[in-house]
């Protein structure tokens, strides 16, 4: 146990301190930032932090009192798909392999729900997965999409359509009719 200096009694604010002292330590201990708890009860800010350190109370930093739901910023689930996207990368366990096709290397996190559900998308890390760019496009539907508006942008639907008709247009080409 640490031997503390004797302190000077008397000294109204120390005194008032010295009351208050468990209750602010049991409010810091259940996530209130010190910065307002010295606006509540009328000390600087250094003070409270001090005192915390003095009581041997573990001290968040600055940075871990504004994390997550204690961030005035901080939206939740009703946060825009980007913001979203990035989160679940930083707090999903990246595999080495993608979870679908265990060959390439995984790129993308994916929610696993087939179409945009308010449900599963949101911070819950069972709801998403890991994989390739490839497989991502494919559990989306945008590779058949892809591939459909390439093939239009071509004029190649007409080829699968009616091979005969897309022959004969080919063999014109060649002769330079058409």
């Amino acid at each position: 146990m640490i031997e503390r200096p004797a302190r000077k009694r008397g000294n109204v604010e120390t005194d008032r301190l010295e009351m208050l002292l468990p209750r602010i330590i049991s409010e810091y201990r259940h996530g209130k930032p010190a910065t307002s708890l010295a606006k509540r009860y009328g000390f600087h800010t250094s003070t409270i932090y001090r005192r915390l350190r003095w009581e041997n109370v573990d001290v968040r930093s600055r940075s871990e009192v504004k994390q997550a739901g204690l961030n005035p910023m901080w939206r939740g689930d009703d946060v825009k798909s980007n913001a979203l996207h990035i989160w679940v990368r930083g707090h999903l366990p990246k595999p080495t392999a993608c979870t679908s096709c265990h060959i390439s290397e995984p790129l993308d996190v994916a929610n696993v729900s087939p179409s945009y559900d308010k449900a599963t998308y949101n911070r819950d890390s069972s709801n998403w997965r890991w994989l390739c760019r490839r497989c991502h496009m494919l559990s989306d539907g945008r590779m058949k999409n892809l591939k459909r508006n390439s093939k239009e942008a071509k004029g190649n639907e007409c080829r699968e359509a009616l091979p005969e008709v897309s022959q004969a247009h080919t063999a014109d080409q060649a002769q330079g009719k058409g």
